[in-house]
C-alpha cells in the first residue's frame, strides 16, 4: 500500500494558505511591515508542510510495523486488531482507503472472506491512485479465488489485466500480483504458465507469508501433475512453519487433483 505523498502535501499546502493568510490578516492589523508579513506567511505554510511531512512519515513507520505482524509474523488477528485502532486515529478522507485495504487483507488471512469482501466494497478504487487500484483489484480477485468464486476472479483479472501487468515489476506489488496471475492460470488448468508466474513470484517473494502462498500454488500444481510425493512434502513443510487460517482451510481441501469444499 502506498501513500501518494504528492498528494497529500497538496492537501496541506491547501489548508495551510487559508490559515497562513489569516495570519497575515491579523498581522496587518498589528501594522506589521511588508516584507514581514512575507516571513510571516511564508514560515506558516513551510511549518504546516513540514508537520504534516513528519506525521506521514510516522504513519508509514507505523504502517510497516503493523504489516510485519501480518507478512512476517504471520499473526493476522493481531494485525487486525492493531489496523482497527489505527484506523480509529485517521480522519483523512484520502489514507483511510489504504489502511481499509490492509485490513481487508488481515480478514482474508484469518479467513473471514466476507468482511474482507465487505471492507473492500466501501472502497471506491477510483479514489485511489493507480498503483493502489491495482493493489484493490489483484485483492479483490484473490479473495474470489479463496471463495472458490474462479469464474468471478477470472473475469476480474481479464478486465484489468492491462492495469495489473502495468505493476507487475514493480518491486513491492511484483510478488503479490504473480501470485494472484499463477492461480488465474493455474485455475484454468494451464499448468506451464502457471509454473512460470509461481517462478516469478517466488523471485521477488520477500516476506514469509507470501512464501507460503507460493508454496501452496506449488502443492496444488503438484497434485494437479499428480506428483503426490511432491505435494505431501510440500504440505509438510507449510505445516511445519505454520500458517494462517486460510491456508490451513486451502490446504485442507486440495486433494484428488481439483479443490472441493
Amino acid at each position: 500500500m502506498k501513500i501518494d505523498l504528492t498528494r497529500s502535501f497538496g492537501l496541506a499546502l491547501f489548508i495551510s494558505v487559508p490559515a497562513s493568510l489569516l495570519l497575515v490578516g491579523l498581522g496587518k492589523l498589528l501594522l506589521l511591515s511588508t516584507n514581514t508579513l512575507i516571513v510571516i506567511y511564508s514560515f506558516a505554510v513551510l511549518f504546516s508542510v513540514g508537520i504534516w511531512g513528519i506525521h506521514l512519515i510516522r504513519l508509514q513507520g507505523k504502517l510497516q510495523n503493523i504489516e510485519d505482524l501480518l507478512y512476517r509474523e504471520k499473526k493476522p488477528m493481531l494485525y487486525i486488531r492493531k489496523t482497527e485502532r489505527l484506523l480509529r486515529k485517521i480522519y483523512s478522507s484520502r489514507i483511510r482507503p489504504l489502511i481499509w485495504l490492509n485490513l481487508s487483507a488481515g480478514y482474508a488471512a484469518e479467513d473471514i472472506l466476507h468482511m474482507a469482501d465487505k471492507i473492500l466494497d466501501t472502497i471506491d478504487p477510483k479514489e485511489l491512485i493507480e498503483v493502489n487500484q491495482a493493489i484493490y483489484y489483484c485483492n479483490k480477485a484473490q479473495y474470489s479465488f479463496y471463495g472458490g468464486d474462479i469464474t468471478d476472479a477470472i473475469r476480474m483479472i481479464d478486465e484489468r489485466k492491462e492495469l495489473l501487468m502495468k505493476y507487475i515489476d514493480e518491486p513491492s506489488l511484483s510478488c503479490r500480483i504473480s501470485t494472484v496471475f499463477a492461480y488465474y492460470y493455474l485455475e484454468q488448468f494451464d499448468m506451464e504458465n502457471a509454473k512460470e508466474y509461481i517462478e516469478r513470484a517466488e523471485s521477488s517473494c520477500k516476506n514469509a507469508y507470501r512464501k507460503d502462498h507460493i508454496d501452496f500454488l506449488k502443492m496444488s500444481v503438484a497434485v494437479l501433475e499428480r506428483d503426490y510425493e511432491k505435494a505431501a512434502q510440500v504440505k509438510a513443510e507449510l505445516i511445519d512453519r505454520g500458517v494462517t487460517p486460510l491456508l490451513e482451510r486451502l490446504i485442507s481441501i486440495v486433494k484428488a487433483g481439483k479443490r472441493v469444499s
